[in-house]
């Protein structure tokens, strides 16, 4: 009972890291940003005629994003990078919906815009948080040990 494992037991399983409220907030909030960059991306490429590499680009990053919640660091650093772009590719044209008086919903989608930039850099932000790296280095380590 105390120490010793009887012949039929199983070893005890480590125990189960918790996701920090940062990460689950993080995630959260780019995966609430894409979907708040996906209409934008389609009404840009309703001005433009080009291919819809934006809207691609959000829906990576919400996958990404979900990934990264399990503590898979790689996950993290492409969430980042792809929101980058996508901030890179669409928020310039956030300023169009408020410049353009002729431009049919163009307030709203200005408006959308940035609440979309908003919540991803405050998403990517709280997955950089400081609990947020514990989180992430802790699983690492706990994954190399497995190995």
């Amino acid at each position: 009972m105390g120490g010793a494992l009887d012949e039929g037991e199983a070893e005890p399983q480590p125990e189960i890291v918790d996701w920090p409220t940062q990460v689950t907030l993080g995630v959260t909030l780019v995966v609430m940003a894409g979907l708040m960059w996906l209409p934008i991306a389609g009404r840009f490429h309703q001005w433009e005629s080009e291919t819809g590499v934006e809207g691609l680009l959000a829906f990576a990053s919400m996958v990404f994003a979900v990934r990264s919640h399990k503590g898979r660091h790689k996950a993290r650093i492409i969430t980042t990078v792809l929101v980058g772009l996508l901030f890179l590719s669409l928020g310039p044209i956030i300023g169009i919906g408020f410049a353009e008086d002729g431009l049919v919903d163009g307030t709203e989608y200005a408006v959308l815009g940035i609440a979309a930039s908003l919540c991803s850099f405050a998403g990517v932000a709280l997955l950089w948080a400081p609990p947020s790296a514990d989180y992430f280095r802790e699983v690492r380590l706990r994954r190399e040990r497995k190995e």
